[in-house]
């Protein structure tokens, strides 16, 4: 998730199609900043320099690239504290292919 702060620390104006989501993301090319937040958590963290390289690139600044990891590790250990407690689902399943 990107926050409004990483959006005034970018070198590029929003545009509609990174910010806010437009309904049909899953349908277009993901925004670097999805594309860089699922390689941080496929690969625990463990990024290349390229890939750091593509998202500032794309207009984020190293606050920017920082924010992304942290909002990927908190919902990393939410989703492992809510495992641990076994917290209730009370919302709809969705598939991993509309999430990501």
């Amino acid at each position: 998730m990107i926050t409004a702060i990483t959006a005034a620390r970018t070198r590029r104006p929003t545009t509609a199609h990174t910010f806010p989501f437009p309904p049909d993301l899953p349908c277009r090319p993901r925004p670097p900043f999805v594309r860089f937040a699922r390689r941080v958590a496929e690969s625990r963290g463990r990024v290349s320099d390229t890939e750091i390289a593509a998202l500032r690139n794309a207009g984020f600044d190293e606050a920017g690239v920082i924010e992304i990891v942290v909002n990927v590790a908190l919902n990393v250990l939410t989703n492992y504290v809510n495992n641990v407690a076994q917290t209730d689902i009370d919302f709809p399943k969705v598939s991993a292919r509309l999430a990501a």
